[in-house]
């Protein structure tokens, strides 16, 4: 089994403030998308910003990894689909606990 570990990250949507958890994995044969990147931090910062430009919007992200940009960008109102290898899809459907996201 893999070495799991939790990232949280505290978000404001809506004006509301939201606490986001999602479970990474170290670097195993799954790679580097298992991992929470610096670069999904602030992208999501960046979709937590500008969240109207994402309501009503269809998403999609190729190489969803964790899914923390997914996420976020349907917390915001977009309707996402999170793309990643199949190795990898079990991580990320554990972590997109929320019917706005869909993984392909």
């Amino acid at each position: 089994l893999f070495s799991t570990s939790r990232h949280e990250m505290d978000l404001r949507v809506g004006g509301d403030p939201v606490v986001l958890a999602l479970d990474q994995h170290c670097f195993e044969h799954e790679g580097f998308a298992s991992t929470i990147w610096d670069s999904s931090i602030v992208l999501s910062r960046y979709i937590e910003k500008h969240r109207d430009a994402f309501r009503g919007k269809v998403c999609v992200e190729l190489g969803a990894g964790c899914g923390l940009a997914s996420l976020v960008m349907a917390m915001c109102g977009g309707s996402v689909t999170a793309t990643d290898l199949e190795c990898n899809l079990e991580l990320l459907r554990r972590n997109l606990k929320n019917d706005k996201v869909r993984e392909w």
